[in-house]
This record gives C-alpha cells, structure tokens and sequence, in this order.
C-alpha cells in the first residue's frame, strides 16, 4: 500500500514539474519584444512627462525588428506604420550594402572588410575578428532581405521621380518615404512619430526661406551688384594664373604680392557687395515668426520619454542626418560669410546643451554630446545592444574608428570601460545630466 501511494505521487510530482516547465518556457519565449526599444504604445508625446530612469550602469539591448524582415513572412501581412518605420531606420543603414549587392550580386562583405582593413594599415596584416565577421555577415542578410521587401512594396500611387541619373537606392528610399506616408499611424506612439516626420520638410522649407530673405534683396542695386561680380570673376581667374606662373618663375616675389593684394581686394568688393545687397526687417522678421512655429512644435516632442519620437525631432532640429555628426558646428553662426544677417536667432538643442555645459571649444563639446545623445536615446529605451546601429558603427562600419572589441557589446559598458577616457566619461555624464534635466521635468 505504501509503495502505491509513493509511485501515485511520484507521478504526481513529474506531471506537476512538467507544466510548471512548460508554462516558464511560454511566457519566457512570449516576453522577448521584437522591437527596438520599449516605448509603451500609450505615450502621449504632446504633454511633458516624467518616467523612472534606468541606473547609469544599464543599457537595454532588445531584439531588432529588421532581424526577422523577410519578404516571405511579410508579403502577405500588412505593415503597422511602426513596422514601416523601423524599415527606414534600417534601410539609412544600410546604403552601402544595397549599393554594393547592386553592383555585385555576389558581394562579400567579408571580403570587403579584409580589404579595407588592409588599406588602413598597409604594412600589418591585420584580419577580422569572428565577432566583427559575424556581425557584418548579420547586418548584410538584414539588408539584403530588407531590399527585397522594399524592392516588393505595393503601393497605392507609385513615386515617379524624374531625375534618371537617380541610384536605385535613391529610388527605394523615396518609394519607401512614400509608403510610410501613405501609412496610417494608430497609436499614440506613431502619431508622435508621424507628426514629427511631416513637420520636417515644413520646416526645411521655412528655415531656407530665412536664409533666403537674410541674404538681402539684390534687384535695386542690380547694376552695381553685377559689375561687382565681374570684377570678382576676374581677380580669382587671375590669381589662378598667378598660382600657375608661380610654379615655373624664379623670382615669385612680384607674383606673391600681386597675390596678397588681388586677395585684399576680394575681400574689400565681398564688402561692398553684402552692404548693397538689401535686407527687410519687416519681412525678415516675419518669416523667422512663421519658422518658429513650426520649430517650437517639434521642440515639444523632445519631451516625449519616448526613443523614436526624440530621435526624429533631434535629428530634424539639428539638421543632420547621423547622431554622430551632431556638436561639430557652432549653431549661432550660421550663414555667416554668406547671408547679410546670419540666422543668429536659431537655437538648436545642441546650442543649448553646448551653452549650458560651459564648453568653449566646439570640437570637443562635438566628442562628447554625441556619444551623451547614444546613451540618453538608451534611457529613453532606444536599442544599444551588440544589433544596434552604434555598436555597428564601431564594430565594422567605420574604418577610421574601428574597435572589434565593440562586436558583441552594449553600448554604455563599451563607451565606458573601453572607449573613453575617464575624463571623457566624467564630461560625458556632464552632459547627460543637462539632457535629463531639460528633457524630463
């Protein structure tokens, strides 16, 4: 009787473990989120709002939707606008393979790799590591399954664009610009996205229409302006001259001065030329009120906690297309040396950062707001693990800062026990501190 009931709850015991495993194994594989960051969908971009930061020692390193793009498993589902644009964000990454595997259908990035590796230092042999092998290997198969899906888009009105000498990149991108466009956004999240997206070419419009007007009316004093520009035609076809003879004479002391002289008087005539060409404070005036409407309303969206709307809005009021060309201008002197009154009124969020900071050399600030920018779009829930664009960017990319240390890391514990300097880092954290302050109260 006892050896019944032992085996009874022996059995017992194994089926019991059995759907204990089995219920863990379910929610572990249905917890894995299949996007790049891990912004609730209920976000509402347009107020201010505050949310529990992650510790400074963490990143988020979640799966890349792009990994599983296949033309296969998505032909004959329709798209989220999100999905739509995570496939933009993917597809800016990867220009160079869709224009490589155009020119070879059979392109190595492998051997891409070796040979510019090579290039760089000549006279070590220095290969790949396994890592960055896997690594570029990974992001080439994304690319290449992303071009057929592009390749295989429908849409509703095809893009017809004009310019024949367009690459079929340039091609692709448009028509997938356009597919996004003809999206709709539902939720909270891709409304904030969408917004910021159709504000940016409003903006662009308006910004170079305050360059426009700032560079001066030059109709009344048409005459004038036109006998300045001959003049300065033929001082920089002389100098040109002077470059050639200075190379076969002697003596180049007479062609030295005449050099220096032709020079002075550019500048004298570049001076006469600004101060007849004409600008209306009225307009001009009027036109940086109509550019700061829409600029304020895209500064909003910084304050949305959320990766991808902050993203979008940045880059836009920053006017590049790479976080890693962010810092390297001073924003306050714009158009200086080419419009009559530069745009001096514009702030960007990097002149404010910059201002704030106390860093004078711009150079420097550039060093460090880009990577404090990475690591705050972190925080926000942004992917910076070993699949993300910046660890890419250091892993295999770019070949002038290349570190196959990076292959397979998150992108804070790289930045800071490998990368930076300490007082890089302290200056880093800086800067992070004023991004958090300004962006999260």
């Amino acid at each position: 009787m006892h050896k019944i009931t032992y085996w009874l709850l022996l059995i017992l015991l194994v089926v019991l473990l059995w759907l204990f495993f089995t219920q863990l194994n379910s929610k572990t594989e249905d917890s894995k989120p299949n996007v790049v960051s891990f912004q609730p969908d209920s976000i509402m971009p347009e107020t201010k709002t505050t949310s529990p930061l992650l510790p400074n020692n963490q990143t988020v390193s979640v799966i890349d939707a792009s990994v599983a793009t296949s033309q296969n498993e998505n032909q004959h589902k329709k798209l989220t606008y999100l999905e739509i644009y995570r496939m933009t964000r993917l597809w800016a990454q990867c220009e160079n393979v869709v224009y490589a595997v155009q020119d070879n259908p059979n392109h190595d990035p492998v051997a891409r790799l070796e040979q510019n590796l090579r290039r760089r230092t000549p006279e070590q042999n220095i290969y790949p590591s396994n890592q960055q092998i896997k690594a570029i290997t990974q992001h080439t198969s994304q690319c290449i399954n992303l071009l057929h899906q592009v390749e295989s888009l429908d849409l509703t009105e095809p893009h017809i664009i004009d310019d024949k000498n367009k690459s079929k990149y340039d091609q692709l991108t448009a028509k997938l610009n356009d597919y996004l466009l003809e999206a709709k956004p539902n939720t909270a999240k891709e409304l904030a996205i969408s917004k910021v997206i159709n504000l940016k070419p409003i903006w662009q419009q308006l910004y170079q229409s305050v360059l426009a007007v700032s560079k001066g009316d030059e109709t009344q004093n048409a005459n004038q302006i036109a006998t300045i520009n001959q003049q300065l035609k033929a001082l920089r076809a002389r100098r040109s001259e002077i470059n050639q003879l200075l190379q076969t004479t002697e003596d180049k002391k007479e062609l030295q001065e005449e050099y220096i002289q032709s020079y002075l008087e550019e500048q004298s005539l570049k001076a006469e030329l600004s101060r007849l060409r004409l600008v209306d404070p009225t307009i001009r005036a009027q036109t940086i009120a109509e550019f700061n409407t829409v600029n304020n309303q895209i500064f909003e969206f910084l304050y949305a906690q959320d990766a991808d709307v902050f993203y979008e809005a940045q880059m836009t009021l920053e006017m590049v297309t790479r976080i890693n060309y962010i810092g390297h201008f001073p924003y306050r002197n714009i158009g200086k040396g080419q419009l009559k009154e530069p745009f001096i009124e514009y702030v960007s969020p990097g002149d404010v950062v910059l201002q704030m900071s106390g860093i004078s050399d711009v150079e420097l600030f550039g060093l460090v707001i880009q990577p404090a920018t990475q690591l705050y779009l972190c925080e926000l829930g942004a992917d910076c693990g070993p699949n993300s664009q910046w660890i890419k960017y250091y892993c295999f990319k770019n070949y002038a800062l290349l570190a196959a240390e990076s292959c397979g890391m998150d992108l804070l514990p790289f930045y800071r026990d490998y990368w930076m300097s300490e007082n890089q880092w302290q200056d880093v954290q800086m800067v992070l501190d004023i991004m958090r302050s300004l962006y999260q109260n």
